[in-house]
């Protein structure tokens, strides 16, 4: 609760406490229960520490946490949630080395992960929560892989995850959070394309991802995170359609983006991200007015 509420400070504390009664209690390493609650605080520590801009520190309790998981896991290789726990936290600790940019250690865990994941998403495709799962975890391998300059790896792993993801978002078209990993899903394809020098695929990838961003918008215009969304994919479908030739629908895109920004930052002028929004835009703008 503190955590979601933005106090790292009373969270922390909160699990520090919390620490002190789990390791009596970890004590007992026949029990089970008590192991996959030490395995959560270790986890929740680890999110504070990575909140706080504590790398290191979160990575140390990710692990904690990882160590953990395997040994349940290996202990019990039937037991589905002790198998999507520790994909869980492999994937924790890929998300910190890739922060810290160690790419070759990141593909290692994200690659673990996908492996429990792929496992369980077959043994059952009527659970959605593991079918996401796999998806997140195939796009985040295909962010290191975009990272470490594989492109054909990278969009392999988009695609694949936009298998999985477009299920789920065709399944349920009011589920928002699968139709934004769509969205995200389609960006990022976009993105690779254009680095392989396929403009056209790209604008095909991105105009996707418009779409879907622009009904996530229309559904609720005070989610200030889908306004900014839209705006990015609109700056992106600006500059594809110059580098096409199409001067005139790309200094549409980019006025309608600059709209958007400019509402977001006149809401918050105390937001920096928003305000260099306004500046990105406005040179864009500018630029295509020339």
């Amino acid at each position: 609760m503190l955590l979601a509420q933005g106090d790292l400070a009373g969270a922390k504390e909160s699990y520090e406490r919390s620490l002190e009664v789990q390791r009596l209690a970890a004590s007992d390493h026949s029990n089970t229960f008590w192991q996959c609650d030490l395995s959560v605080i270790h986890s929740k520590m680890g999110k504070v520490l990575q909140a706080q801009g504590d790398l290191p520190g979160a990575k140390r309790f990710y692990q904690q946490s990882v160590d953990i998981m395997q040994r349940l896991a290996a202990s019990g290789p039937s037991n589905a949630d002790w198998q999507s726990d520790l994909s869980v936290s492999l994937e924790d600790v890929g998300q910190v080395l890739l922060l810290q940019g160690d790419l070759p250690e990141a593909k290692k865990f994200y690659e673990q992960s996908l492996d429990i994941m792929q496992r369980l998403a077959v043994s059952d495709p009527s659970n959605t929560f593991w079918q996401r799962d796999l998806s997140v975890t195939q796009g985040r391998l295909g962010v290191v892989l975009e990272e470490q300059d594989d492109l054909e790896g990278a969009l392999k792993s988009y695609q694949q995850t936009l298998e999985v993801i477009g299920r789920l978002a065709t399944s349920d078209p009011s589920n928002t959070v699968w139709q934004r990993d769509l969205s995200v899903t389609y960006s990022r394809v976009g993105d690779v394309l254009l680095a392989q020098g396929d403009p056209v695929g790209a604008k095909e990838s991105w105009e996707r991802c418009l779409g879907v961003r622009r009904r996530l918008a229309v559904s609720d215009p005070s989610n200030t995170g889908w306004q900014r969304d839209l705006s990015f994919s609109l700056t992106k479908m600006a500059q594809v359609n110059n580098q096409n030739g199409d001067r005139g629908q790309a200094l549409r895109f980019a006025e309608e983006s600059l709209n958007i920004d400019e509402r977001l930052a006149a809401l918050d002028p105390t937001n920096a991200t928003w305000q260099k929004d306004v500046k990105i835009s406005r040179a864009l703008v500018a630029h295509l007015r020339k």
